[in-house]
């Protein structure tokens, strides 16, 4: 019984890991022009942290879209960003989407990403 739960455990743990580096259909043949794995925040509904958590991310950006893949797929155009800001910490932003959902990306270099959205004509704070 004690394998069969560390089995189970091994297995969710690897998905976690594992899911955001799958790619979503609309990538298949693309090159993005931008792309990182960090650890990230999910606020599902904007002012409502419950449910939220802290998880491994993919962001790939590419000419008329971008993705950030966890579990699941967020694959948005550049216009659904409502804003973009760099947190308090530089390595800290905090990305707001028109269905009110609020990220938190910890990025390495959170200047190259501000800037790469910046290009695509999302407002940066």
């Amino acid at each position: 019984m004690t394998l069969l739960a560390l089995g189970v455990l091994a297995g969710i743990v690897g998905a976690f890991f594992v899911l955001p580096r799958i790619r979503a259909p609309i990538e298949t043949g693309q090159k993005p022009s931008y792309e990182e794995v960090g650890v990230g925040w999910f606020i599902p509904i904007l002012g409502m942290p419950a449910g939220s958590n802290f998880s491994p991310y993919r962001l790939s950006l590419y000419e008329k879209f971008f993705v950030i893949s966890t579990i699941t797929k967020h694959i948005g155009s550049y216009a659904d960003i409502v804003w973009l800001k760099r947190g308090k910490l530089n390595q800290l932003s905090f990305m707001l989407t028109g269905d009110r959902k609020l990220t938190l990306l910890l990025p390495r270099d959170s200047t190259t990403i501000i800037d790469l959205f910046k290009a695509k004509g999302v407002p940066v704070q």
